[in-house]
């Protein structure tokens, strides 16, 4: 998974938009470890670890990505892994060269990546909006209606 476990990379992208100034700090501090599929700073940045909230998306978007790329490579749309490269490699340069130079790994990586934006999108947005209230002392329903807006809660 792109990130590493939880498909974290997304979770690192999604920060990044966030509009609590604690969960921007997280994001930018973790992006760049998170291309190299480290994601301890999102991990106990966020935190993943004892979130029951944050739980569900960490687990789920291994599992979607998983059964897509298992999905494409049965259906022979993507070459099966070939070698094993090193883990820090980023996932697409470690997608391409594991199978042999496969240009439909990268397209796999991006939809992983998509999924895993898609599945951590909600619960981030509501993650968001609770630390906005605590950080603007309003109450967390106003400030999750108030971070939603016509977008997607997180900063334009």
């Amino acid at each position: 998974m792109a990130g590493g476990s939880g498909g974290t990379l997304a979770a690192a992208l999604l920060l990044l938009r966030a509009k609590s100034a604690s969960l921007r700090a997280v994001g930018r501090l973790g992006i760049v470890p998170s291309l190299f599929n480290v994601n301890e700073p999102i991990l106990f940045g966020l935190p993943i670890v004892l979130n029951p909230r944050l739980a569900i998306p960490f687990v789920l978007t291994p599992i979607l990505g998983a059964t897509v790329a298992f999905t494409a490579m049965s259906a022979g749309l993507v070459a099966r892994p070939r070698l094993d490269v090193l883990w820090t490699l980023p996932a697409p340069v470690g997608a391409f060269l594991s199978t042999g130079g496969d240009p439909a790994a990268l397209i796999l990586q991006l939809v992983n990546l998509a999924i895993g934006a898609v599945v951590w999108w909600p619960f981030l947005r509501r993650y968001d909006a609770s630390l906005l209230a605590r950080e603007g002392g309003i109450p967390p329903e106003a400030a999750e209606t108030e971070a939603v807006g016509p977008s997607i809660a997180l900063q334009p």
